[in-house]
Order: C-alpha cells, then structure tokens, then sequence
C-alpha cells in the first residue's frame, strides 16, 4: 500500500519572522531535542535578539506548542485525505491507519511524544480542546457510511469512531518498545481496520478453517 501525501509534516513555506523561528525551532528540536535547546540558540539561527525573540514567544514551551500546532494542522489534513481517498469505507480506515503508524515512527511522532514529555497535563488538555482531534474526522467518514449502507443504522458513530481511534492509539502506547520499532504500519494498518470491520472469528482466504 502507497502511503499518500505528505511524507514530511514541515511546512514548505519558510518566511520571515515567525515561520522562521518555528522552522529552526522544528529542526533543533528534533536533531538535538527539546531539553538540548536554548532559545538563544534559536534567536542565533534566525538572526535576531533573544529579546526579540520573546517577543514573538513568551517561553520555550509556548514555543514547542506553536511548532507542534503547526505540524498538527499539516497532519491531520494528510490524515483527512488519507480517510477519503477510497469509496470503500474499509480500505479508507485501512489508510488511515496506516499513515497513523507510519507517521508516528518520524518526526511528528517525536515531537509529539518530546511535548507529552515536557509539558504540563494541562496544557496538553488546553491544546486539545482547541484543535480538531482524529475522532472527529472518523466520526465524519462513519456517519458518510451509514448514510450509504456500509454501517448499520442502529450504530452509535461517535462510539465506533472512539474505538477505531483507541485502537490505533492503544498500539501506539507500545512505541517504545522492542516489538512497536519492528511492526510494519502497512501490515499493523491492515490488520486494524480488517479487525474493526469484520471482527476476529471471520475466515480470510489465507486461513480458511
């Protein structure tokens, strides 16, 4: 399976002032990491004053959460498109699980596990509410389904969204270990979205007994 659009979540548009400072900001984070950067470092690359730097960002967590804004907002269009690029509905879950598992095993994934790391709990809720979160998208594709048969008219979407994104996410929470650094995503992705439409007792042609 092809993996659509958007192998790197860095925006293509590097301008003046702010796009720059996230820019350096981004590739510092991840070549050295979050702990190992300075914002004089930062203010240095962009070639500005750290004064002048803070003026644009009030700390460097209020920092980190800008760049990951912006990388959330590249990734959940790739996710969205990746959702819709099949009629059938399977194949659309498929891909979108997929490029969940791919995506986390690169930058977006380091990120976003640096800002669980150093940020507040709270300020980690705060970003949340204020972005659209992957179950919403799902939500919208489960309810497209249902409307055109391929989901049962007494299934409740919004649950059935929370568990296909619990899903990828509860494989998610093994990423660190020894066995998430060797899954293949096409082949994690597959089996998600195949369990999550046909369940586990149903035969394939693969193992037909």
């Amino acid at each position: 399976m092809t993996i659509i659009a958007g192998e790197s979540l860095q925006s293509s548009v590097r301008g003046d002032g702010r796009e720059r400072i996230l820019d350096e900001a981004r590739t510092r984070f991840l070549s050295k990491g979050y702990a190992e950067t300075s914002m004089q470092e930062i203010a240095d690359a962009v070639g500005m004053t750290k004064p002048a730097l803070y003026y644009h960002f009030k700390d460097k967590q209020d920092l980190l959460l800008a760049v990951m804004e912006r990388e959330m907002t590249v990734a959940l269009t790739v996710f969205q498109e990746s959702l819709t690029a099949d009629k059938n509905l399977g194949k659309r879950l498929e891909r979108g699980a997929v490029w969940t598992f791919s995506s986390i095993q690169g930058d977006f994934g380091r990120l976003m596990a640096d800002m669980h790391r150093v940020l507040p709990a709270e300020c980690i809720l705060d970003f949340k509410r204020t972005h659209p979160m992957p179950v919403d998208m799902v939500r919208q594709i489960l309810d497209e389904a249902k409307s055109n048969g391929e989901v049962g008219c007494d299934i409740d979407t919004d649950i059935l969204a929370r568990l296909y994104v619990g899903m990828l996410f509860g494989q998610l929470a093994i990423r660190h270990s020894e066995a998430a650094r060797e899954i293949d995503p096409a082949r994690l992705g597959n089996i998600v979205a195949r369990v999550f439409m046909e369940g586990i007792c149903r035969p394939t042609a693969d193992c037909p007994h």
